[in-house]
């Protein structure tokens, strides 16, 4: 069930090794998130409880597409499981658009998917779903915090956003990446010389 890509790892680094940890009782609520009113990156707070420990889930990304009744499948095997939660480690839409219509499409998609499991649903932005700066207005909308934190009976989760480029930045990786893009359907040999690598990762000093 789990399957974490690298660039996402970040994401959930705080929390994955504590899967299963006896939780320690204490008087105040089992969960804690100091956000700012206004959206919320989790579905509900209806949560799985168990009396003594608890666990939680990992799913992977969906970016290559949908495949017709998996998620159906996925979200009845979560619903045996009865994981506390469950967690993503992002790219959960295909993104790469600054169409907010469009965007708003896939999201609404992705969520009525996240909506047919029973337990709470947290959002992770992976690159997929934050590459560019209208993908970031359209998350913060919907979804609010890009970086947050819970507790969940005593033990702390942290969520970060791997895509926390200047807005210079983001739109020079959003570019070159839609140009790998581009040239990949039109001159798929000339594609690998596309410069999306040097521009996602820090050039060399001269």
């Amino acid at each position: 069930m789990i399957r974490i890509r690298h660039w996402a790892a970040a994401a959930l680094a705080a929390a994955i090794g504590l899967s299963g940890l006896p939780a320690l009782a204490a008087p105040h609520a089992p969960f804690e998130a100091a956000l700012p009113a206004g959206p919320k990156p989790w579905t509900h707070e209806r949560f799985d409880d168990a009396p003594q420990t608890f666990s939680f889930a990992v799913v992977s990304d969906l970016e290559s597409g949908y495949r017709p009744g998996v998620f159906d499948v996925a979200a009845a095997e979560l619903a045996l499981l009865h994981p506390a939660f469950i967690m993503t480690v992002g790219d959960m839409i295909e993104g790469g658009t600054e169409d907010e219509a469009l965007l708003n499409r896939e999201w609404d998609a992705f969520d009525g998917l996240a909506a047919k499991a029973p337990a709470p649903f947290f959002h992770v932005a992976g690159n997929h779903d934050m590459t560019n700066l209208t993908q970031r207005k359209v998350w913060e909308a919907r979804y609010g915090a890009r970086y947050y934190g819970f507790v969940y009976r005593d033990v702390l989760f942290m969520v970060l956003d791997t895509e926390d480029y200047s807005p210079e930045r983001m739109q020079e990786i959003y570019r070159a990446r839609a140009d790998f893009l581009s040239l990949r359907k039109t001159d798929p040999a000339a594609a690998p010389s596309c410069p999306i690598r040097r521009c996602r990762n820090p050039r060399p000093a001269r």
